[in-house]
């Protein structure tokens, strides 16, 4: 689990580039969101389980480069597949 959350975390420089993109313009914007999504025992995102559960973020470009981003996250340590997909909720400050 450890492992898990230091990949969702290690991966948030991805997250920073959407952010960056659409407030380029903007650079004291401040705020956080939630996201969920669960994980395949071979160690990548299932792109259609990805959810945000809260956001400051109104700009739907920035969630849609959010979820694109996200979707192509295949760093994530395997796990037997008898324990099957997990999920996780993660929050990102920004």
């Amino acid at each position: 689990y450890e492992e898990t959350i230091t990949v969702a975390n290690d991966n948030k420089k991805f997250i920073k580039h959407c952010l960056d993109r659409y407030y380029r313009n903007d650079p004291t914007r401040r705020g956080q969101f939630v996201v969920k999504f669960e994980i395949h025992p071979d160690g990548y995102v299932i792109p259609e389980t990805i959810r945000v559960l809260d956001s400051d973020i109104q700009d739907v470009r920035i969630i849609d480069c959010i979820k694109r981003t996200i979707r192509r996250w295949r760093n994530f340590p395997p796990v037997p597949y008898e324990h099957g997909e997990y999920a996780i909720t993660q929050k990102y400050f920004f």
